[in-house]
C-alpha cells in the first residue's frame, strides 16, 4: 500500500510515500475480544497519522486543507492515480516529443551516410555530389538541422 496526497482540482499528486499500512493480527491472537479492539484502534490511530504526515506536508507546502485528499491505495490504483495526474501527463508528453526529436535526428544523420568519419572537405564533396536540386538540398538541410537541434540540446553549450 502507498499513501498519496494529491490536489482536488485537479488530481495533481503532490507526494506519495510507500508503504505504513499497519498489519492487523487476527483475533486468535487475543486473548479477549477488548484485547483485539484495542489492537485494531491502535492501528487505526498510527495509519492516520501516517495521512495526517501527507496532509502536514501539503500544508506546509501551501497548500490548504481543504485543497488536498490524502488517502491509501494499493499499486494499481498508484498507478491509476499516477495516470490521471495532468503534470505527469504533461511530462510524459514532453519525453515523448524528446524522444521522436532524438529520432528523427537519428534518422536524418543515417540519411547522411558516412557522416561519422567525415572531415570538412569530405562533407563538402558529399553536398558537390547529392545536393544537385532544391529537393535534395531540402532534405539535406533538414537532416542537418534537427542534427544540430540534437547537438544543441546534448551539449553542454548555453545561450
Amino acid at each position: 500500500m502507498v499513501r498519496i496526497c494529491r490536489r482536488k482540482s485537479d488530481n495533481h499528486i503532490l507526494e506519495m510515500q510507500s508503504g505504513g499500512k499497519v498489519d492487523r493480527l487476527p483475533r486468535e491472537k487475543f486473548q479477549s475480544e477488548a484485547e483485539y479492539l484495542k489492537q485494531l484502534q491502535i492501528c487505526e490511530i498510527v495509519e492516520t497519522d501516517r495521512l495526517n504526515t501527507l496532509l502536514q506536508n501539503a500544508i506546509n507546502a501551501g497548500y490548504n486543507a481543504d485543497e488536498v485528499e490524502v488517502f491509501w491505495a494499493t499499486e494499481e490504483e498508484y498507478a491509476k492515480a499516477q495516470d490521471d495526474d495532468p503534470v505527469l501527463k504533461q511530462q510524459k508528453a514532453e519525453q515523448v516529443a524528446e524522444q521522436t526529436k532524438v529520432a528523427e535526428a537519428k534518422t536524418g544523420m543515417k540519411n547522411l551516410p558516412g557522416w561519422a568519419d567525415w572531415s570538412a572537405s569530405q562533407a563538402e564533396e558529399w553536398i558537390e555530389g547529392n545536393v544537385t536540386s532544391l529537393a535534395t538540398a531540402k532534405t539535406a538541410l533538414k537532416a542537418l538541422a534537427k542534427a544540430v537541434i540534437y547537438l544543441r540540446d546534448h551539449s553542454q553549450i548555453t545561450k
